[in-house]
């Protein structure tokens, strides 16, 4: 058939592609479904359990608080970010006193993120494969060292991470308009908020920007400006308003130590032979799980 005018392509073959589409696409999600059974299975004998990790039990605490007009940082303290804590007061305000809705909202947050790695994975590969990479981020959070099957925080600080790669990939495979770049720099901002350490896997997504910037003829870069306000603009608001807020409350020196000053003094208390073998840990197991640090190894 003929194309009108060399834009586009007939109305038949346009019908051909959404039905192939839709098709490859049902067929993803299905595939996505059986996936999320099989990492919520692994987790199911779990969910109920008194204690898995340390760690959960703290947020349980501290969420407690929260619920019951306390002050972050304050009447009850930790080193993780504000939004985590924003997370979490719902799921334990449901069932006070109790970890299993934790662990059904950290299992929640598990796959969400699994589905945006496999949004991801459509983009980058194919609709046939994306269940790999879901499957693979769904054992790397299973794993002992890296949490178990407990509620952690660095499966609350993915989600939003993830969330936050999806766009930049979206813009990156697509040159659409900036608002994917907002979304971007928002939920990065919302990741670093859940748990400082978000800032190490953050940090490639303006690697992965500026190399495809690179590649575009000069008479595109007059844009590179917007880009970066497009990007920057909702972290700068983000911070703003959640360092304002803790300002306004008089504990922003609180929320610093908590933030800043402790985590500082409990990395220059570790090792830096244990600190090189846990990243290494990290990156080896990583490369197959983490969609960011696969993004990568690929290098768009």
């Amino acid at each position: 058939m003929r194309r009108d005018g060399g834009f586009g392509i007939s109305s038949i073959d346009m019908v051909n592609d959404v039905k192939t589409t839709t098709t490859a696409g049902w067929c993803a999600f299905i595939r996505f479904v059986l996936v999320a059974a099989i990492v919520v299975g692994l987790r199911l004998p779990t969910l109920d359990q008194t204690v898995v990790d340390w760690d959960e039990s703290v947020y349980l605490v501290v969420a407690q608080n929260l619920a019951h007009g306390g002050e972050l940082y304050r009447t009850v303290w930790d080193h993780k970010g504000p939004v985590l804590y924003a997370m979490l007061i719902p799921p334990v305000s449901i069932a006070d006193g109790q970890l299993a809705p934790i662990r059904w909202f950290a299992t929640l947050c598990l796959i969400a993120t699994m589905f945006f790695v496999d949004l991801i994975g459509r983009r980058m590969s194919s609709p046939e494969w994306s269940f790999v990479g879901a499957l693979a981020y769904g054992l790397f959070f299973s794993l002992p060292r890296f949490g178990g099957l407990a509620a952690n925080g660095e499966l609350f600080m993915m989600l939003p991470a993830t969330i936050a790669i999806w766009f930049a990939v979206k813009w990156i495979s697509s040159d659409a308009g900036r608002w994917e770049l907002s979304g971007c720099g928002l939920f990065a901002a919302m990741a670093f908020f859940t748990k400082a350490t978000a800032l190490f896997t953050l940090a490639v997504i303006p690697f992965l920007i500026l190399v495809h910037a690179s590649r575009r003829a000069r008479s595109q870069w007059s844009a590179a400006s917007a880009d970066i306000a497009a990007l920057g603009a909702p972290p700068i608001l983000v911070s703003t308003a959640i360092l304002g807020w803790f300002w306004s409350t008089g504990r922003l020196q609180d929320y610093l130590f908590a933030t800043l000053d402790f985590n500082r003094s409990y990395v220059a208390g570790t090792s830096f032979l244990e600190s090189w073998e846990r990243y290494a840990a990290f990156f080896a197991w990583a490369s197959v799980g983490d969609p960011v640090t696969a993004l990568a190894l690929i290098g768009l």
